[in-house]
């Protein structure tokens, strides 16, 4: 294996980060790959607990840049023109 430390210490640091973005985490039974969902204003990953660390890490990282991009969005103002 690629050096588990690494990848278990990433996952503690992105599941720290999604936490404080207000992303949602399901690992359950689902015999699936998993992945990255949006429900309303709601961002959740969801991924078999069996799933490898570098997956978790992935789904985690997609699910965050996402957020970063809903939030950013959201800052956004859009210009109406005058007539």
């Amino acid at each position: 294996m690629h050096n588990e430390k690494y990848y278990k210490d990433l996952n503690k640091k992105l599941l720290d980060e999604a936490q404080t973005a207000g992303l949602f985490i399901i690992e359950d039974r689902i015999n699936r790959r998993g992945g990255v969902c949006r429900l309303d204003d709601k961002i959740i990953v969801i991924y078999d607990k069996n799933t490898v660390l570098q997956e978790r890490n992935r789904l985690i990282t997609e699910a965050l840049e996402l957020a970063g991009n809903t939030l950013s969005d959201e800052n956004k103002t859009e210009s109406i023109p005058h007539k």
